[in-house]
């Protein structure tokens, strides 16, 4: 799990939950909790706060920097809603809601809005919209005035919970880009493509990024640069990983893949100026790239003091080419 402004990290790691400052070394702090899955978490936008949901039916909000518990509050599940139940969690860009997204096999969508700062409900929706296995997944958009609950609701007011644009047929997304305008559906086991939706229509954009199949099923192994012109994926290739780094409005690979991963990554996210790429994997170790064309070339020419024409070619092939250092 990733914030929203890409400076914090949250990774499970059994009955903990360790928060990363993006590129560290080392995690910042680790809440201690009864955590049911590991994609059931919430980052606030600023990595302040964690919602986690705990148990079946309860979501624990905690402050990470004091390690308190805030607060709980409750889910619309008994005992036996239990199993098959999906759920997703999402803070509002200011800190100050939560947004609980609940579907049960039956079919009975649930919607809640909560007020953190007295933990009480504000608003509630729920129809019987149909069950999809593939998932639930809730965002708000970056001013906080809609919220997108996939697949069935869609796009939703905030506060009020009137419903703006429907849910669509096989609606599946993972972020929102930063100026609230796309909504991305990330590369996964099934889905070896990224899919580009207009925020407000919910409809596809354009053609498919096509990427082919990707490392991971949580969509942790994928990322959008804050201007939304870069994508980066995870593969596996025989006993190593590579990550990719994707040209969306071309739809082209840009370079050669990165590598240094023998691991399986549990999170990816470009940093929050979008100049690097940062990957943690599985024991813990931090990779960082440069992969904004100007911080390459620097790094470039501290290394050979200068590249050829050809070299740049290879090394940033999506800029003209210019004498370096």
């Amino acid at each position: 799990m990733v914030s929203a402004d890409r400076s914090t990290i949250a990774l499970v790691t059994g009955d903990t939950v360790e928060i990363w400052s993006t590129g560290a070394r080392s995690p910042r702090a680790t809440v201690t909790t009864n955590v049911t899955l590991p994609d059931q978490i919430a980052l606030s936008r600023d990595g302040r706060l964690l919602a986690v949901l705990s148990g079946f039916n309860e979501i624990e909000i905690w402050d990470v920097a004091r390690n308190t518990r805030l607060g709980t509050i409750a889910t619309p599940l008994d005992r036996e809603q239990r199993s098959g139940a999906l759920q997703a969690l999402a803070f509002s860009p200011d800190s100050r809601s939560l947004a609980v997204q609940t579907v049960i096999p039956n079919g009975r969508n649930t919607l809640a809005f909560w007020d953190l700062t007295r933990m009480r409900r504000i608003r509630e929706i729920s129809a019987d919209l149909g069950y999809d296995p593939d998932g639930a997944q809730v965002l708000f958009a970056p001013d906080g005035r809609t919220v997108t609950a996939a697949p069935n609701f869609g796009r939703v007011g905030f506060p009020s919970g009137r419903v703006i644009t429907k849910g669509v047929p096989h609606l599946q997304v993972d972020t929102v880009g930063d100026d609230g305008r796309t909504l991305y559906s990330f590369p996964n086991g099934y889905r070896p493509f990224l899919r580009l939706r207009n925020a407000r229509s919910l409809r596809p954009e354009a053609n498919d990024l096509r990427t082919g199949p990707v490392a991971g099923w949580d969509g942790q192994t994928s990322a959008v640069s804050p201007d939304g012109r870069l994508f980066a994926t995870l593969h596996e290739t025989g006993i190593v990983y590579q990550l990719k780094i994707w040209d969306i409005r071309a739809r082209t690979q840009l370079g050669v893949p990165l590598t240094g991963l023998r691991l399986d990554a549990v999170a990816v996210t470009f940093t929050p100026e979008g100049s690097a790429l940062v990957a943690i994997d599985k024991e813990g170790r931090v990779f960082t790239y440069t992969v904004a064309p100007l911080r390459l070339m620097r790094a470039l020419c501290a290394e050979s003091g200068g590249l050829t024409r050809t070299e740049w070619k290879r090394h940033i092939p999506d800029a003209p080419y210019r004498r370096t250092c």
